[in-house]
Formats: C-alpha cells, sequence, structure tokens
C-alpha cells in the first residue's frame, strides 16, 4: 500500500511537471514564434466580419496557416474553411447581444498537405 502511494505521488509530480512546461501566449498570430510540436489555437473573426475588427484579412491568415510550421493547429468557426476538417462541434455560441438565429461553432483541425 506504501509503495502504491509512492508511485501516485510520483505521477501527481510528474503531471505537475509537464504543465510547468506549458507556455501560454496570447498575441497577434504574425508576432509568435512557433514550432513543429507546438499545439496552436486560433480565434480568428469569423469569416465575412473581419471589417468589424479592424479589417482582418482572412487571405493573409490562410497565407500563414499554410507556412505555420505547427503540426496541430485548430481553429474556431462558424463554417468549414479550406484545408481543414471539423474535429468537434462545439454548438451555439453565447452573445448577449446577438439577434436572429447563430450557427453552430465548429472547431476545425488544419490539415497540411
Amino acid at each position: 500500500l506504501e509503495q502504491l502511494q509512492q508511485l501516485e505521488q510520483l505521477q501527481r509530480l510528474q503531471r505537475l511537471q509537464q504543465l510547468e512546461q506549458l507556455k501560454f501566449s496570447t498575441l497577434d498570430y504574425r508576432s509568435l514564434e512557433i514550432g513543429p510540436e507546438d499545439v496552436v489555437y486560433c480565434d480568428p473573426p469569423y469569416i465575412g466580419t473581419g471589417e468589424n475588427y479592424g479589417g482582418f484579412d482572412d487571405e493573409a491568415f490562410q497565407s500563414w496557416l499554410a507556412k505555420c510550421p505547427a503540426k496541430q493547429i485548430y481553429i474556431s468557426e462558424y463554417t468549414q474553411l479550406p484545408h481543414t476538417e471539423v474535429a468537434f462541434i462545439l454548438g451555439k455560441k453565447q452573445s448577449f447581444n446577438s439577434k436572429g438565429k447563430r450557427p453552430d461553432e465548429l472547431l476545425l483541425k488544419y490539415v497540411k498537405d
């Protein structure tokens, strides 16, 4: 029983060490330093709403995605984008100021050629 408790404590310490190694960044996507082993989550303005966010350039973002070295890239969007597959349907996004029906929000996985 004592050995089992020691093993469980060791496993908890290992998980804690792994969490301490995580790096979380919230920057403009063009400012990030990204490596092949990084996991990237993008929450850009949804297609067709870029003018509401200072003129977000969807084409430049798509170009950046194609060049991003990360092997795991996930994107929130209402519609499936080119070079993506639906990883998960997140459902309706809650908003207090929205009017009308909203489509389901999708979590897309970017698929490199």
